[in-house]
């Protein structure tokens, strides 16, 4: 079994408080593994019964549906070998030792190292039939959560870990209706149509998006809530995008990472955040929860403040 390293967490060059639609070129593989892959995998498994865990839109083309779900195999293979191994007749995850046929039976090797983990989500996937099943089961083994986009529409999430944002609510819309929501996106919803037209004609891309919260929860439902442990974490999401512009398609390919604040600060990291946190409003502020952690997060930066004044 091939030992995993530790994530590397990462930290944007700039700290935009207000949502964008810059991009900038992928600067490793889409899919990352590391040694957290336990935490995603029991994160991923205590909410995929929930009803906004694993959609599909009405209108969705079951063939090109396949063929983009046997590309995201390819490409997870291509990248990590070691999560994802190809078999005579199919696919196998050595870490959770599940293995999905070219047929789409979900099954099972005994022996791997996270198999109790594996055995739940053989368990899971056979609830699904055919391409869903397949594509269910690799959501549940990677780090990552997936949205398959249809040029700008959402046509099909795998979305277990969101950042305050409900999936229900946006399958089937496009970049700009899921956005509006959010404060300060204007620049964002007026740049879908060159982001889209960018990513399939020269991606892949990729993208940053963080934020603070008070525990130490993956998932962050609005409508699941974690409760506030005392503490103050940076969350940020690694956000690539892998074009298929024969399809006309893309999968956006979501990273979460969270972490104690103070593991990713540093003296110049410390001024630029507090320089973003100055400028987050009101809406932005409740949009994200961040009312119990921005007084903490304050007072962590002001002893870095005072060494750099």
């Amino acid at each position: 079994m091939t030992e995993l390293g530790a994530q590397v967490v990462p930290f944007p060059a700039t700290l935009d408080t207000a949502p964008r639609g810059d991009l900038y070129r992928s600067s490793g593989a889409t899919f990352a593994l590391d040694a957290a892959l336990p935490k995603y995998i029991e994160a991923k498994l205590e909410v995929v019964q929930q009803p906004w865990a694993a959609l599909v839109s009405s209108g969705a083309d079951e063939a090109l549906l396949e063929t983009c779900v046997n590309r995201l195999y390819e490409q997870v293979h291509l990248e990590q070998p070691a999560l994802l191994e190809r078999v005579n007749d199919g696919w196998h995850f050595p870490q959770t030792g599940v293995t999905v046929s070219n047929s789409s039976i979900i099954g099972l090797e005994t022996g791997a190292i996270l198999e109790t983990m594996g055995k739940c989500i053989q368990a899971r996937a056979y609830l699904e039939t055919g391409t869903r099943a397949r594509i269910l089961a690799l959501a549940l083994n990677i780090q990552d959560d997936l949205a398959l986009m249809h040029r700008d529409v959402a046509e099909a999430l795998w979305v277990m870990l969101p950042s305050s944002w409900n999936p229900l609510e946006k399958i089937g819309l496009s970049l700009r209706a899921i956005h509006e929501p959010v404060p300060n996106s204007t620049i964002l919803q007026n740049a879908t149509p060159n982001l889209t037209k960018a990513v399939l004609e020269r991606g892949p891309f990729e993208r940053f998006v963080w934020t603070l919260q008070a525990s130490t929860s993956l998932g962050a439902h609005p409508e699941h809530p974690s409760s506030d442990d005392g503490g103050t974490y940076w969350r940020v999401e690694r956000q690539t995008f892998f074009p298929m512009p024969d399809l006309e398609r893309y999968w956006f390919v979501i990273r979460v990472h969270v972490v104690p604040l103070e593991t990713v600060l540093n003296p110049e990291r410390a001024v630029e955040l507090h320089a973003a946190l100055e400028k987050i409003g009101s809406s932005l502020t409740q949009h994200k929860r961040l009312e119990p952690v921005l007084p903490r997060a304050h007072a962590m930066l002001e002893p870095f403040l005072k060494g750099n004044s």
